[in-house]
């Protein structure tokens, strides 16, 4: 199976985040706009831009 995984990404509680290769404009956002991914019990949290 290339660039993919055996695991069953399709079952219940799999999570993950999808994104995008499609280019759009930014008209009233933040050019820069980030968010904390991990909460307290997060033992290495980090902000992700998106």
């Amino acid at each position: 199976m290339p660039y993919g995984t055996k695991k069953n990404t399709y079952r219940l509680g799999y999570e993950w985040f999808a994104h995008s290769m499609a280019a759009f404009h930014l008209q009233g956002k933040k050019p820069h706009s980030r968010v904390l991914i991990g909460g307290t019990a997060c033992t290495k949290p980090y902000m992700l831009a998106y």
